[in-house]
């Protein structure tokens, strides 16, 4: 309540960095991990990934039944969604790496780091 509100013609909600932050860093990785999953539970119930990539509209195996490959498939795109919902929450509320407080002997101060950028364990 200090601040001064923002200027709207000058002041953006939205700039490059947060752009490539959403959307490289963070999008990227999520969306292959979802479709992993999803592929991964496709593969498990006996539809493989070669059947389904590049399929054309010809899903699984000979032997299979539409409506086997359709239950494996709506099962599959939840799994999808359910993962990206899981990894946006995971990454509101998790650290990337696990913290560890350092304790600062001159100053008294504990500060937040991370072991893997401090190469301690």
């Amino acid at each position: 309540m200090l601040r001064p509100p923002r200027r709207a013609k000058h002041d953006k909600l939205v700039d490059w960095r947060l752009l490539l932050h959403a959307y490289g860093f963070l999008g990227l990785p999520e969306c292959i991990a979802s479709f992993a999953m999803a592929y991964w539970y496709c593969e498990r119930q006996g539809v493989p990934f070669s059947s389904l990539w590049f399929g054309y509209g010809t899903w699984g195996l000979p032997n299979d039944t539409p409506e086997h490959v359709n239950a494996v498939l709506a099962t599959a795109s939840s799994i999808y969604f359910v993962n990206l919902v899981i990894m946006q929450w995971c990454v509101d509320f998790l650290p990337p790496f696990p913290p560890s407080f350092c304790h600062n002997t001159q100053t008294q101060t504990y500060q937040l780091t991370s072991p893997f950028l401090t190469g301690s364990t």
